[in-house]
């Protein structure tokens, strides 16, 4: 008789159709992916290398030290952009002749850089917003007392400068026969650029023109050349360029205008001449100024030819990459060329020319 072992061994094994073989094929396959999942998901357990976790941490203060940086070059750049003062577009000698009398010019204000007197200039300001161009206008007269702001021909220039779109400010300064001559009259007009430059808002030592006619192109040419910062540009409009041949010709006040302004003749006081003329003293060495030089055709007040022999020494002196025009508006006498109307638009143009240039003062 058969043991029980042996009679369940002999039975049958019940067999998995393909259909059900497949469902739990797929089961088992679920439930590893699923357990996979959870593996890969779960956090590793492990100590942090001392050496990366210093390594990162610099890293992230690098990181800070870079968006600081970032952030104040950015403020640099905007200020930068916002430091810059445009130009007005260009145009022609007639057009500017109409822009310089287009729209209403401002009062100007009135501003003291001294105790005197006559250390005072006046600021016409322009419409356009901030920052701007300034030109200093220094007026001549051969250095008396009698000529001023007012009156020394040169009144329509800083109104029309100001509908041009520029700060134009009419230096004053002390004169022979109160106080003046040299070298106070220049050190006047060296006391106004500062003093202007750090009192009047919008303006900066960057964006500075001189410019001087007759006497005052002379203190334009001295106080460029002593400047601590070259301004952009000098505009000497028929200078007292050279005084030793200025008092040999006797220009003006009888003859003795620049006796009275150096306080001695040239054979007298070779010293002063040195110090106080432009030619004598070999200003080209000197400045760093980009230059526009100008006289009238019909100047005989301070001489066409006194101005063109300085302009060919000035071409021939000056050194480095300078930018340098020389202008004779055509029919002009000595104060018909500081004219907005006639002859001041020809020098003018060419003085714009010349700031849209990169100039020597540039950067």
């Amino acid at each position: 008789m058969a043991s029980n072992l042996d009679a369940q061994d002999s039975e049958p094994l019940e067999l998995l159709s393909e259909e059900q073989k497949a469902a739990r094929d797929a089961d088992l396959d679920a439930r590893l992916e699923k357990l996979k999942l959870e593996v890969n998901q779960s956090e590793p357990l492990h100590v942090p290398n001392p050496e990366t976790v210093k390594a990162t941490e610099e890293l992230i203060e690098r990181l800070a030290e870079l968006r600081q940086e970032h952030a104040a070059a950015t403020a640099t750049a905007d200020a930068f952009r916002k430091s810059i003062a445009k130009l007005p577009e260009k145009c022609s000698i007639e057009e500017l002749k109409a822009k310089f009398t287009e729209g209403a010019a401002e009062a100007p204000e009135t501003i003291s850089y001294g105790d005197h007197a006559s250390q005072y200039y006046r600021v016409h300001r322009p419409s356009v917003p901030e920052p701007w161009w300034a030109v200093l206008i220094i007026h001549g007269g051969f250095w008396r007392e009698k000529y001023n702001i007012s009156n020394a021909a040169i009144e329509t220039i800083a109104p029309a400068l100001a509908r041009r779109g520029f700060c134009a400010v009419e230096v004053e300064y002390r004169r022979v026969g109160n106080e003046g001559g040299w070298p106070e009259s220049c050190d006047d007009v060296d006391a106004a650029l500062k003093h202007c430059i750090e009192h009047v808002a919008g303006l900066s030592e960057r964006r500075i023109v001189l410019l001087g006619h007759s006497a005052g192109g002379h203190a334009a040419l001295m106080c460029a050349a002593n400047a601590q910062t070259a301004p952009r540009l000098v505009v000497a409009i028929a200078p007292v360029a050279d005084l030793v041949h200025a008092h040999e010709k006797k220009l003006s006040d009888d003859g003795e205008a620049v006796l009275n302004f150096v306080g001695a003749a040239p054979d007298k006081r070779p010293d002063l001449y040195e110090a106080a003329c432009p030619t004598k003293s070999e200003i080209w060495s000197r400045l760093r100024s980009d230059v526009v030089l100008a006289t009238g055709t019909e100047d005989v007040d301070v001489p066409v030819e006194l101005t063109r022999l300085f302009f060919h020494r000035l071409d021939q002196g000056l050194t480095g990459p300078r930018l340098f025009e020389y202008r004779e508006p055509a029919g002009c006498d000595h104060y018909a060329v500081v004219d907005a109307g006639r002859g001041f638009a020809e020098v003018w143009e060419a003085a714009e020319a010349v700031l849209r240039r990169p100039g020597m003062n540039w950067l």
